[in-house]
């Protein structure tokens, strides 16, 4: 599993745990899951959609500055 930071312009983190894959807008619908999710190029003008474990949520790119991913043992 991967664990997801997003930090904003004004300092807020919003972070996630039990990462399973992300879903954002292209030209069409891109998923990236898997160790993809720590090589792939995620444009900081997209809104997210996080599958998580135990839940899905989305994840807005307004002042969206950083996004970090990580790999947990």
């Amino acid at each position: 599993m991967y664990k997801i930071i997003f930090m904003y312009t004004d300092g807020t983190k919003l972070s996630f745990e039990n990462l399973k894959s992300i879903q954002y807008p292209a030209s069409s619908w891109k998923n990236v899951s898997g160790d993809e999710l720590l090589t792939h190029f995620f444009p900081l003008e997209a809104d997210y959609h996080l599958q998580l474990e135990n839940k899905g949520c989305m994840v807005s790119h307004k002042d969206l500055l950083v996004i970090e991913i990580t790999k947990m043992s």
